[in-house]
């Protein structure tokens, strides 16, 4: 009899425990879009899939590109910047994440990726500049935000 009563109320606790598990995780799984959910933390996302595409289009604008390769480094790093933005957007494993802040930022970042791109399509350096430096005052303004003493500041064009 005696175990009967410590038995019962422990199986209940437990079943407790596991509905309560098993319903957050679901919850966690339907929030971001589409059921995915981030497996990179937002630094290696930042560092692995926003650097190598952002050190080609820094490199490929120092000058006027003066071929269709050039261009066409302008455009695919451009357009890799705004796609792989959408990922910031599914982004949970940092306190702001998520928030609006966050989304603002984000899609002004996005926004300005596809300026570049879109002025490279014309071939427009002029353009494609003052795209790429509102992308740069993008990601400083979210940098120093959020993660003002770790994110890297990145030199704006032409100050």
């Amino acid at each position: 009899m005696m175990i009967r009563r410590i038995a019962l109320p422990a199986a209940l606790m437990t079943a407790v425990a596991l509905f309560t598990i098993t319903t957050t995780m679901h919850a966690e799984e339907e929030s971001a879009p589409g059921g995915m959910t981030p497996v990179l933390t937002t630094f290696s996302l930042m560092d692995y899939l926003f650097d190598p595409p952002f050190e080609v289009l820094e490199s490929a604008l120092e000058s006027e590109p003066e071929d269709r390769r050039g261009w066409r480094d302008i455009r695919q790093s451009s357009e890799t910047l705004a796609e792989v933005t959408n990922l910031l957007l599914i982004r949970d494993d940092l306190d702001y994440t998520g928030s609006d802040e966050w989304k603002s930022m984000t899609a002004d970042m996005r926004k300005a990726a596809e300026g570049v791109a879109e002025a490279s399509k014309t071939q427009d350096y002029a353009e494609a500049m003052t795209s790429f430096t509102a992308l740069v005052q993008s990601c400083n303004a979210c940098h120093a935000h959020f993660e003002p003493n770790t994110a890297p500041l990145f030199p704006v064009p032409g100050e």
